[in-house]
């Protein structure tokens, strides 16, 4: 869980991200998690459903373009996939 222990998943942060962003890799995983984690909540709750499950999947489909096949595509597909379902 990259909250709680954001030096497992920096590897996953694509190089160029890190040498354009004046934050810590650390740093730019907690506040990924913390809005991933809104998200979330925000979809168990029901509030505003479509346009919650829009945001995640943009952000599952951000995540797949930017760091493209590595061990959690296939994960994340089924992420945008159920992100779709949820839009309709």
């Amino acid at each position: 869980m990259a909250v709680l222990q954001p030096n497992n998943w920096i590897g996953f942060i694509p190089v160029w991200v890190s040498n354009i962003s004046p934050l810590s890799p650390s740093l730019m995983l907690h506040i990924h998690s913390g809005f991933e984690i809104l998200l979330g909540l925000l979809l168990i709750a029901g509030w505003q459903r479509r346009p919650v499950a829009i945001l995640a999947m943009l952000d599952i489909i951000a995540i797949l373009i930017m760091t493209g096949v590595n061990d959690l595509t296939f994960r994340d597909i089924g992420l945008a996939a159920l992100s779709l379902i949820l839009i309709f």
